[in-house]
């Protein structure tokens, strides 16, 4: 850093840059001369093979990104759940006390506990740091699909597929309370930002929604199939459901009244998502598309051609990115903005089930026959060519060392040729 890089010129001339003219050259010339960005391949840090991972369900990281959590089942003892450092792959603790295989597990929002969900009707929650089960969870009659921690970690919301969702303190010290029934299976939930609601997904065609202040249900109707997804808006005035009629819908919780109803996909909605924004909507399909698309504007909308079934998309933390997973096992990463696929990460030899991303967007973890952590660094490497009245000017860089080489021409070059770009998703209108 304390260098100043030199390159010669075309009749023995050196031309010195400075830090500070690197850096304002290349504000200068991305205003639209043609610098283009190119991030670093990801690669595999480590992975649990298929004689110790098998068809796991589920992946989750620790809200500080250094624990991954997923289920274990390696054909001998079902019914455990591994955690594990994310940098090393250190196993760190082995949650057992499940008479089935874990279905799903999740950290608390403050990293402290695990809560766990399982085909023997429990769910169980677990000491973060000891490992030690703290609660077990009874009341659900068959298997539990999924275990929610609010987000004060006050209450944890279960559903299953004896048709009811039911509500627990988080100390496990009450009886569930069924806060949804008279459905045959209920498919996901989730909690509003402030905790105060649950949105449930059924297969009676109905979105539910749980007030837990005055314990009073709300049912949203309108799907004409069962709902598989249902998300609330950031600000929580607002839920989204998707499922096996195609459609997406948002709704107003204040009216109860369906305020959107997008037909964006030509079969099965497998997931929806909202932006930071609260104005824009991701949902995902069996279709072979993942879709971007504003509630109010959809003929914005981006089309993310992933070319097989797409069984989840999810909004990294700044909404910046788009990550998808599909049945051709290939998690695929996207500019939420533009619609271009940055990175498609493929291991032949493994199905994938779930994918997760880390805090700082820097890490995915899989999981499905095998758990992997796959890692990038910050981008590193630019590449670009720009045509000023006297100088072509090549920019790279590599491993963070800029290097600029420059040619004095006497007369004005042809245009360049233009770099390559990498496939773009497409903006498709009604």
């Amino acid at each position: 850093m304390g260098t100043e890089p030199d390159t010669k010129a075309t009749g023995s001339r050196r031309v010195r840059f400075s830090l500070m003219t690197l850096i304002l050259l290349v504000v200068f010339l991305s205003g639209g001369t043609g610098l283009w960005m190119s991030w670093a391949p990801w690669s595999i840090v480590w992975e649990k093979s298929a004689s110790i991972m098998f068809l796991s369900r589920c992946v989750r990281f620790s809200p500080d990104g250094t624990q991954v959590l997923t289920p274990i089942d390696d054909g001998i003892d079902d019914g455990k759940t591994g955690v594990w450092c994310a940098r090393s792959g250190r196993e760190i603790l082995c949650l057992s006390g499940h008479s089935y295989p874990v279905s799903e597990a999740e950290f608390f929002p403050d990293g402290r506990k695990i809560v766990t969900a399982s085909g023997d009707g429990t769910a169980r929650i677990w000491d973060a740091l000891t490992g030690d089960q703290l609660a077990v969870l009874r009341g659900h009659k068959g298997t539990v699909e999924f275990a929610i921690p609010s987000p004060s970690g006050k209450t944890i919301v279960t559903g299953g597929q004896d048709g009811t969702a039911r509500l627990w303190e988080s100390e496990g010290q009450s009886p569930g309370q069924i806060i949804s029934r008279d459905r045959l299976e209920v498919f996901s939930a989730s909690y509003s930002p402030n905790g105060d609601q649950i949105a449930t997904a059924g297969s009676d065609r109905t979105v539910r929604v749980w007030n837990i202040s005055d314990q009073r249900e709300t049912c949203l109707r309108g799907h004409e199939g069962m709902v598989f997804s249902v998300a609330f808006s950031p600000d929580g005035e607002q839920v989204a459901s998707g499922g096996v009629d195609g459609t997406v819908r948002v709704w107003s919780l204040k009216s109860g009244r369906c305020v959107v109803g997008r037909n964006p996909h030509e079969s099965v909605v497998t997931s929806v998502s909202f932006a930071k924004d609260g104005h824009t909507v991701l949902s995902a399909s069996n279709d072979g598309t993942a879709r971007i698309w504003r509630i109010q504007d959809y003929s914005d909308c981006l089309v993310l051609d992933c070319q097989s079934v797409v069984s989840s998309a999810s909004f990294s933390a700044d909404s910046k990115r788009v990550v998808t997973v599909s049945s051709d096992r290939i998690i695929r990463i996207w500019d939420a903005i533009s619609g271009k696929m940055i990175a498609a990460l493929r291991k032949e030899d493994s199905d994938i089930r779930d994918v997760a991303v880390s805090p700082d967007g820097l890490r995915i973890a899989s999981t499905g026959a095998a758990v992997r952590i796959w890692h990038r660094r910050r981008p590193e490497y630019w590449w670009g060519i720009a045509w000023l009245p006297e100088f072509w000017i090549v920019l790279l860089s590599g491993g963070g060392l800029l290097l600029i080489g420059i040619r004095n021409l006497r007369k004005r070059p042809r245009s360049p040729s233009p770099l390559p770009t990498p496939p773009q998703g497409k903006k498709r209108g009604v």
